[in-house]
């Protein structure tokens, strides 16, 4: 199978898509696809494609705030751990947050809280799997594989003012 990627500048800076002719595989934030999915032994080869796709459109789409959930096929690639975190992370709705305790608890208990963010850290497809949406228990930002500030740019798209996170009022304990 064939690996095809695709660079574009978008709101937040360059996005570089990878994704196969039936599912995406992984977004990165830059230039350059994320080293674990080009080491994978699945493809045959990386091709450069240019064309406007799915993918791109519907990220487009939420850039400009006109899309709040993305209908794309995608493949996760990763730990079956990161994949139930990663399935966890899916459930969480536009604009919502949640914390790495939150997520935790979902899949069996706090002591999976560092997990959780490890998992997070991994996650082959940020904004489709919305990992941006997950803070710490204090309500401050956390960490982010692509920098706080690029966390904060997407938490902006969804209306979410990061600056008023501190007073916990912005996310639910479910």
């Amino acid at each position: 199978m064939d690996l095809y990627y695709q660079s574009f500048k978008s709101k937040i800076g360059m996005i570089t898509l990878g994704y196969t002719k039936d599912f995406l595989v992984n977004i990165s934030f830059g230039k350059i696809l994320d080293s674990s999915i080009t080491k994978l032994e699945y493809f045959n080869k990386i091709i450069k494609d240019d064309s406007t796709n799915e993918y791109y459109k519907e990220l487009e789409e939420y850039f400009n705030k006109e899309r709040k959930q993305f209908n794309i096929n995608y493949k996760l690639f990763g730990s079956k751990f990161c994949k139930l975190v990663w399935r966890e992370l899916g459930k969480i709705e536009y604009g919502r947050l949640k914390t790495y305790k939150n997520i935790a608890v979902n899949i069996g208990g706090t002591r999976y809280s560092r997990a959780v963010g490890l998992a997070n850290g991994k996650n082959p497809i940020p904004i489709i799997i919305p990992c941006h949406r997950i803070i710490k228990s204090d309500g401050s930002l956390g960490g982010y594989s692509s920098g706080v500030e690029m966390k904060e740019k997407l938490l902006e798209i969804e209306g979410i003012n990061v600056k008023s996170l501190t007073n916990n009022t912005l996310y639910r304990k479910y």
